[in-house]
């Protein structure tokens, strides 16, 4: 704090720092970094290193000068040589890596430049970002256990904000007269740089799948960074058919697989992608709400009917992602017009599964989640109630236009997937 606090009103004091650390002080980088198994020690020089830098551009208004080009040319260069063996160690490294680039879109320029933005996709999945990528290069895949993932948290943000920084206009797929997500506030249009090859290389050629399977994998742990990740995949998909495709495809496969105790984040990023509104947006309801049998893929509607015993947990989080996208997007709740059988079919589910509980205590709520319960039984919760209210209000909603939404059910291509009448009896709920 008494460093902080020279350094942000005292420019000299500012520039012999930066000076330092750019010369004899590299040599700190490394053990203090990186290699120290104590986590203050890394932390707390994490954090001079980056009050250094963000002062010094404070008092130049540059980061382009010798001193901190060659801090940050060091730091990428570490990635490579120093970060692979000290894995568990190497959050705090990928936390000042994230912190530079948050100071702004020129930052971000200059760490394209340094070659950080392949650097980092190499060192999270072992395969060359800008040789020849043939689909023999993804079994080069690098494994890594889940306490050394755990790490990468910034790793993901820290590429997610470099993609978040580039113009995505001239790779849509559709036109429209927004250029962003609208939603999104990150960068704003006027702030957007050209894509580099090397972006453009990843998100739009053949390892954009690995990319999006290992990007949707960490979100399920993820936290401090979540909306950061999230906000890169929207950003992407906005008006992208393939890129859109992608993402819900390997999304919609994870939810359909992992663990129930994992789909938190997975429904947040479900909600967010299904409320992009553009001319893709109906066909991302369609997948996601009615699934394809092509993949084997569920829908979230045939999601609830096929874990209803199995994986209860599973069953109520395909509604409560639903409910909860359709009170943020009306599109959400016009498509489900689509499907009033199957829809009514899991609010009475839902409602069985609340009444086969006659009494909850609210002050459990806080250690009984559905989210993330390893039982994959659901149990009766405040959340689950308000969950169920609103799902019968939505309910409620079609009654007035049920004619109107058979009519259009009816009227859809042969080609659909149709109600089978006998597996979505409403009588047939097992309680």
């Amino acid at each position: 704090d008494a460093i902080e606090a020279v350094i942000t009103v005292c420019p000299t004091a500012s520039e012999w720092l930066v000076n330092y650390l750019s010369s004899d002080g590299l040599r700190y980088l490394k053990p203090y970094l990186l290699e120290s198994s104590s986590r203050d020690v890394r932390q707390n020089f994490s954090q001079l290193l980056e009050k250094t830098l963000s002062s010094h551009i404070k008092h130049s208004g540059s980061s382009e000068i010798n001193a901190v080009n060659g801090i940050v040319t060091h730091l990428v260069e570490m990635l490579v040589r120093d970060v692979p063996d000290n894995v568990k160690f190497s959050s705090q490294y990928f936390w000042s890596l994230l912190m530079f680039a948050q100071m702004g879109p020129p930052q971000c320029k200059q760490l394209f430049k340094l070659g950080t933005f392949e650097a980092c996709f190499q060192f999270l999945t072992g395969v060359p970002l800008l040789e020849a990528a043939e689909e023999g290069d993804k079994n080069k895949q690098k494994q890594w256990t889940a306490s050394q993932t755990r790490e990468f948290g910034d790793l993901h943000a820290l590429l997610a904000y470099l993609i978040l920084s580039c113009d995505t206009k001239p790779f849509m797929s559709h036109n429209t007269v927004d250029e962003r997500v609208p939603s999104t506030s990150t960068f704003p249009s006027t702030d957007l740089e050209k894509m580099p090859t090397q972006v453009s290389t990843l998100l739009y050629g053949p390892l954009a799948s690995l990319y999006i399977s290992e990007t949707i994998s960490a979100c399920r742990e993820m936290n401090s960074s979540l909306s950061l990740i999230i906000e890169m995949l929207a950003q992407v998909s906005f008006c992208c058919k393939s890129f859109s495709i992608l993402v819900l495809e390997e999304l919609m496969k994870q939810y359909n697989s992992v663990s129930s105790s994992e789909l938190k984040n997975l429904s947040t990023l479900l909600v967010e992608l299904l409320c992009i509104s553009d001319p893709l947006q109906n066909d991302r309801l369609k997948f996601v709400i009615e699934g394809t049998k092509d993949l084997g893929v569920d829908g979230l509607l045939d999601l609830v009917q096929n874990n209803q015993n199995s994986d209860s947990c599973r069953a109520y989080q395909a509604v409560k992602c639903l409910v909860t996208a359709s009170s943020k997007c009306s599109a959400v709740k016009d498509h489900l017009i689509l499907e009033p059988t199957k829809w009514q079919w899991a609010v009475n589910w839902l409602k069985s599964k609340m009444s086969e509980s006659s009494y909850w205590s609210p002050s459990t709520d806080s250690v009984l989640s559905n989210e993330d319960s390893s039982t994959r039984t659901f149990q009766r919760t405040t959340s689950a109630q308000v969950t169920l209210d609103e799902a019968n209000a939505i309910l409620a909603e079609f009654e007035s236009d049920k004619d109107t939404a058979m009519d259009t059910n009816n009227d859809t291509d042969e080609s659909q997937m149709k109600v089978d009448e006998k597996d979505w009896d409403l009588d047939s709920i097992d309680p």
